[in-house]
């Protein structure tokens, strides 16, 4: 199941295009303002595409992307009727929104909180800086034209018109009715805060014994990073306990929204005929959205538990096996990787990201692994060697791979780098 991005527009809403020079429809701040965040899904039967309605009574920002994440993937989830084994998102290149350490350990907590079903790995996809023009861009630009020149006074009535003019598409939708506090989930001891994620654009989370981390610069690069334990199997059931509170869901200025709303049905009252008669229901539907009381999706309260428990019970659980580690090997072209013979060396994925307490300490120092294994490079201390007439205090090896037995025996086999006379 793929994410293919998730993009978010405004709209205004009610929206009476034909009267907006006159004064009572200049003033933005005392309207309702409805954003829409769409998605494309592929990999499933049932869903290609899919609208989820923000109001400005929440914060916009990474919590608000994870509560979308979590919601969407549990409408999709419901609707297709299982979870995916694998879970690929593709988003903006936002350091606000997505790209940040909270949505980052939010997917970690979401495949520790599914850890009996199949869900076993998510992936993030970044494009870059200043695309256009994908999929979900030419699928906004759609329901421009869907509305263009169109009235509607509520959020259901700019849905049915995006439904009704869409026709080449089946297009489902929900609200963001709830955010929760993400952020606080970075106050947890076992949760190590990640520094340097803006050079990356491909991240991959997978569970097995514990939750690895893994990133590659561009999505196009052939190889990740060596699997980074970033979670223990013992402390996935403490992140797993976390449930963040909710957010408060309120408008900044909600007694102005709602006499903004009077005055519009005063309005409308002085027109006996046309569209704009008999619109009490949607001024009172309104008036409902404002004060949270409108009735369906639109009220705040909804619980993280009830959307992890409807995950939890998806059918296609995954058996009560153990996890094995995640593979690890030594790649085949390994001198060449370490020594390559281009002008332009590239970064090192692995020195891209730093993650406290894993990969560096608290002051950004890097943590040098004490393992030796195939592939470690090897500074050893000589004495009396002499290479070309010249003494050598110390040689550089590569670890190589041998039989099982001389590891149990602590014997290593190494390739020495003899350095050239320069």
């Amino acid at each position: 199941m793929l994410i293919d991005k998730m993009d978010q527009k405004k709209t205004v809403c009610p929206t009476v295009w034909s009267q907006l020079a006159t004064p009572l429809f200049k003033d933005l701040d005392r309207r309702m303002i409805a954003g829409l965040n769409g998605s494309m899904w592929f990999g499933t039967l049932h869903t290609t595409h899919h609208l989820r309605t923000v109001f400005n009574d929440t914060g916009h920002g990474a919590e608000m992307q994870c509560s979308t994440i979590l919601q969407n993937l549990h409408d999709i989830a419901i609707h297709e009727g299982h979870l995916p084994e694998r879970f690929t998102i593709g988003a903006d290149n936002t350091r606000k929104e997505t790209k940040n350490q909270i949505t980052m350990w939010f997917l970690i907590w979401l495949l520790c909180t599914l850890q009996h079903t199949v869900l076993s790995s998510i992936e993030v996809m970044f494009l870059l800086v200043g695309h256009t023009h994908n999929k979900v861009d030419r699928f906004f630009s759609r329901i421009a034209v869907a509305l263009a020149g169109r009235d509607y006074f509520t959020v259901p009535g700019m849905l049915a018109k995006v439904q009704h003019h869409l026709i080449y598409c089946e297009t489902r939708s929900g609200h963001l009715g709830q955010t929760w506090k993400w952020k606080d989930m970075l106050n947890l001891d076992k949760v190590c805060p990640m520094h340097n994620l803006d050079p990356v654009h491909h991240f991959k989370f997978s569970r097995s014994n514990g939750i690895y981390m893994q990133w590659k610069q561009w999505c196009t690069d052939d190889g990740w990073t060596k699997p980074l334990l970033v979670l223990h199997a013992d402390a996935m059931c403490e992140l797993e306990a976390f449930r963040p509170e909710p957010n408060a869901m309120q408008f900044p200025n909600e007694q102005v929204m709602l006499d903004w709303v009077d005055r519009f049905e005063a309005w409308c009252a002085g027109h006996p005929s046309g569209e704009y008669k008999n619109l009490h229901a949607e001024c009172a539907w309104l008036k409902a959205a404002i004060s949270h009381t409108a009735p369906g999706v639109y009220a705040p309260g909804l619980s993280v538990n009830v959307v992890i428990e409807a995950l939890q019970n998806m059918p296609g659980q995954r058996p009560d096996i153990t996890p094995t580690h995640a593979p690890t090997s030594l790649p085949p072209d390994i001198i060449t990787q370490l020594f390559p013979g281009a002008d332009i060396v590239p970064i090192p994925a692995e020195s891209l990201v730093r993650i406290e307490g894993i990969t560096h300490t608290k002051g950004g120092k890097a943590i040098r692994s004490a393992i030796i294994c195939p592939g470690s490079l090897l500074v050893v201390r000589v004495q009396g060697t002499v290479v070309h007439k010249q003494h050598i205090p110390f040689l550089v090896a590569t670890a190589v791979e041998t039989s099982s037995r001389h590891w149990r025996h602590k014997h290593v086999a190494v390739v020495w780098h003899i350095p050239q006379l320069a």
